[in-house]
């Protein structure tokens, strides 16, 4: 158990392609000019666990070393498959939003998973925190999580 509080510090192809998938699409989204994006303030109770735990996800899943591609069919090969699934339907979303830019489509759930632009990249980040068996990525993940999935709520509440 003592492992999982110790930093294993090397670059991480898998955290690479996560902060692809991830950055990618909202990247995208950032440069379109719809008129629903709300302007209004978000809550600062939740906006600034949201961008600490951005900034240590992004660093942690870069780099830390024992977040590799399996080299072994174990058991834990199912965590990064999960978090993989994950990625792909975070994607998936975003390609239906794309399809029809609407606010309803930002917001509403997708194959039974509600708010899905929110709630899969945090469940495949603290995925891949079981799976390098990293305290500090499911930590910095359930941080970002709180902030980002309440702030997607808030949204969604006020629209």
């Amino acid at each position: 158990m003592s492992s999982w509080f110790q930093l294993k510090v090397g670059f991480s192809a898998v955290g690479l392609v996560f902060l692809l998938c991830l950055f990618v699409p909202n990247i995208l989204f950032a440069c379109q000019d719809t008129a629903w994006q709300q302007t209004m303030p978000e809550p600062v109770s939740l906006l600034i666990p949201e961008r600490v735990g951005q900034v240590l996800v992004c660093l942690l899943v870069l780099s830390d070393g024992r977040l590799q591609w399996p080299q072994a069919l174990t058991a834990r090969v199912w965590l990064m498959a999960a978090a993989g699934i994950c990625m792909a339907l975070y994607l998936a979303a975003w390609v239906r939003y794309f399809g029809s830019p609407a606010e309803s489509t930002f917001y509403e759930s997708f194959l039974g998973l509600p708010l899905p632009l929110a709630t899969l990249p945090v469940a495949a980040a603290v995925l891949l925190g079981i799976y390098a068996r990293s305290f500090w990525l499911v930590l910095a993940a359930c941080v970002f999580g709180y902030g980002h999935v309440g702030i997607h709520i808030w949204h969604a509440q006020q629209r």
